[in-house]
């Protein structure tokens, strides 16, 4: 358990980067990269963010997942679990470019808890620009 002294807001923020020996399969991760899970009932759904119109817009998906918590706190405290996990190309040609997916999943909670959660989690995959291999 992570302890947090009594106070209005607190965060704690834990982050990896590990570097991969090839290039990340960013418009079809599932499968090829590593996500995320458990994931449930995934679904996709429309991407809503603005995005050049030569270029096709991300992926998006929704899903349903289980996040274990167990910490104690007053009844009316509010508690977000975030985590997310990202695959990321960058490239230099006259610029920075690059691409990526991004699988995230979160839930906030009140009181205190002890077991597992159903969280609310999202794909986006094919973000940004394609790379002459086409896997963008």
């Amino acid at each position: 358990m992570l302890p947090f002294p009594a106070q209005t807001h607190a965060s704690k923020w834990v982050s990896a980067i590990v570097h991969a020996d090839h290039e990340i399969n960013t418009k079809n991760p599932d499968g090829n990269e590593p996500m995320l899970s458990p994931k449930y009932n995934l679904a996709r759904s429309v991407y809503r963010m603005p995005h050049p119109k030569d270029r096709t817009p991300p992926a998006c998906y929704e899903y349903e997942s289980r996040i274990y918590a167990n910490y104690t706190a007053s009844a009316d405290a509010e508690v977000s679990i975030h985590a997310e996990l990202t695959g990321e190309n960058m490239w230099w040609v006259c610029g920075w470019s690059g691409n990526k997916y991004v699988d995230s999943v979160g839930v906030t909670l009140t009181g205190a808890q002890d077991g597992w959660c159903t969280a609310s989690g999202n794909i986006v995959a094919g973000g940004g620009a394609s790379t002459a291999g086409g896997e963008g």
